[in-house]
């Protein structure tokens, strides 16, 4: 029952307020005094049709608000407001609705009748109702097969929804698996691997020149090998020297076996750009795959990482991992690692404050730390300095000279 009704800046009204108490009220008044304004301002509380040009001439916004009385006693309050521009709002017992709400709320509590209709008995659902109430109709039955038919619709709508759609995903999927399959993933040790393997093409050159030096050092004309055996055949054969001359058998032994272990990695280096560029391609390959599958690639990128380039290993190898582990030193001396990574990933190790996410939910890193503030201070210090690339080009420089320079001392001493 409609028991007050408050109506503002409705059409040719400007402020009314109606209490209305049991039984019949009768409103009337000549014509344009309002009363079809009243019978709006329900049909507005009820979910009706907002517009605009209902708001009186001047004012921002007109508000209807109406209380009911339930038949066990119970009070709803209903209010919708209806902006001269904009779209309305309806509230109900003073929290947000939206006008279908109203009209399904206003179904129970208002019934409008007009000249030629019955508003209610023209609506099926009316009808039905109506109908199983005189046939004495147990609709339990009803209630219960809706409710398994609309919990066959969620779990179908789970597996994939419609055939059509099943099909689809069952597509997709049969793809990314053969995608996978292609990639040929058998080796957990395979990222690891490619760095070692791109780490020993990208600077192939190098190591040969060193590497035959050396091997030329130890067992070319005159090398160690020579000179080694001679002093041995030297102290052959004198009792005096026996122990010298075992051990310096036990030596010459042990460098035999150098130089055939020299020469066997020698023969494994290969100064091979299209191998290089496999290797990378592979690389890329790899990492592409465990992003576009949602598996977590982790660099443990430590602080001689920044020996290959001011970005890390990550930079110099042209990769992006999810989650990088950085030094210790980086924490500055207090107990807490250094982690990095994209937002997504670094989320499940924040506390948030909820306390099932943060106590049973959240992946823990209690990291590492180290201990001295003074050695902390330092290797942040040497970070700054990494990240301008001079100490990597410093390096390099020192390298090739340190190699230039063993190379004219083997020159100058004929070895």
């Amino acid at each position: 029952m409609l028991a007050e009704l408050a109506v503002r800046n409705l059409g040719v009204i400007s402020e009314a307020s109606l209490v209305l108490g049991e039984g019949m009220t009768a409103l009337t008044g000549e014509t344009g005094a309002g009363k079809t304004m009243v019978v709006q301002a329900v049909q507005l509380l009820v979910g009706g049709r907002a517009d605009p040009a209902m708001v009186r001439a001047g004012a921002t916004e007109a508000v209807v608000e109406g209380r009911f009385v339930d038949a066990d006693g119970s009070e709803r309050v209903l209010r919708r407001v209806i902006p001269a521009t904009g779209r309305s709002r309806a509230y109900v017992d003073g929290d947000m609705a939206s006008a279908p709400e109203l009209a399904e709320l206003g179904a129970a509590l208002v019934d409008l009748h007009g000249q030629h209709q019955h508003q209610s008995l023209l609506r099926p659902r009316t009808q039905r109702e109506a109908l199983d109430r005189w046939g004495g109709v147990d609709l339990r039955p009803l209630a219960a097969a809706r409710a398994e038919l609309r919990a066959l619709q969620e779990n179908l709508a789970a597996l994939g929804g419609d055939a059509r759609a099943r099909a689809q995903e069952i597509d997709l999927l049969r793809y990314q698996a053969d995608e996978i399959v292609d990639a040929g993933l058998d080796d957990p040790d395979e990222l690891e691997r490619l760095a070692d393997r791109e780490d020993l093409l990208a600077d192939a050159a190098a190591h040969l020149e060193d590497g035959h030096a050396a091997r030329h050092a130890l067992s070319g004309d005159d090398g160690v090998v020579d000179r080694l055996g001679a002093a041995a055949a030297l102290l052959s054969g004198r009792k005096v020297f026996a122990p010298v001359s075992d051990r310096l058998a036990a030596f010459a032994a042990e460098l035999d076996d150098t130089v055939t272990q020299l020469r066997d990695v020698l023969e494994t280096v290969d100064d091979d750009p299209q191998a290089l560029a496999e290797v990378r391609d592979r690389h890329q390959r790899l990492r592409e795959l465990t992003r576009k599958y949602g598996v977590v690639m982790i660099l443990d990128e430590v602080i001689t990482g920044f020996r290959w380039s001011p970005g890390g290993l990550q930079e110099w190898l042209g990769i992006e991992p999810d989650l990088c582990t950085l030094a210790k030193i980086l924490t500055g001396g207090l107990p807490g690692g250094a982690v990095a990574g994209r937002d997504e990933v670094m989320q499940v190790m924040v506390q948030t404050g909820d306390r099932q996410h943060d106590r049973y939910e959240r992946v823990l890193h209690g990291g590492t730390f180290n201990a001295n503030p003074y050695c902390a201070a330092t290797g942040n210090a040497a970070l700054r300095i990494a990240a301008t690339g001079q100490m990597q080009a410093q390096a390099d420089l020192m390298a090739e000279r340190l190699r230039a320079g063993l190379r004219r001392i083997i020159d100058r001493h004929e070895i």
